[in-house]
């Protein structure tokens, strides 16, 4: 590739020359040329992935910031649009009483959903944790109980075997 650069670039230079392009030199083109549109839309996703990241950061510091600190922020944008733009007296935008009750309202509704969505969850893992605890105590009793059927069932061989050899040995 490096090859096929440097004689495109010299073939650049000699002007007037007109130069015929093989079928791997044509295929070499084509390779550079997928390469630099590659190059650009990486690029591209760059910045769009900063940008994204960029308004996410700031969306996330409004969000934690406090209510006093997001009217200041208001307020200074609003007096920076009042420098670029000399109009009249603006009103100044303020949230009534009955929006901040509103939307307290709503975030203790979200706040309520989801906790108890998570309980459901909670509570549905447990019942799966309780139910697997129940079939591995039956599997372990079916064990005990099988264990105990196969050292009833060698006793009572032992036990006849030795009555046998016992009516053997009086004979």
């Amino acid at each position: 590739m490096k090859d096929f650069l440097k004689k495109e670039s010299e073939e650049k230079k000699q002007s007037g020359v007109d130069v015929e392009y093989g079928e791997l030199d044509q295929t070499l083109q084509d390779i550079k040329e997928r390469m630099a549109e590659f190059e650009e839309l990486r690029k591209g996703e760059e910045q769009k992935q900063k940008k994204e990241k960029a308004a996410a950061e700031e969306m996330r510091r409004q969000a934690t910031e406090k209510l006093s600190e997001t009217k200041k922020r208001k307020a200074s944008l609003e007096d920076n649009d009042e420098d670029d733009n000399i109009s009249p007296r603006k009103t100044k935008k303020s949230t009534s009483m009955v929006d901040v009750v509103q939307q307290t309202i709503q975030l203790k509704k979200w706040q309520q959903e989801h906790d108890d969505e998570i309980k459901k969850r909670e509570l549905d893992l447990r019942a799966a944790e309780m139910q697997q605890q129940q079939i591995f105590q039956q599997t372990l009793l079916q064990q005990q109980q099988q264990f105990q059927q196969q050292q009833q069932a060698l006793n009572m061989s032992m036990i006849s075997g030795i009555s046998e050899l016992l009516k053997v040995i009086k004979k």
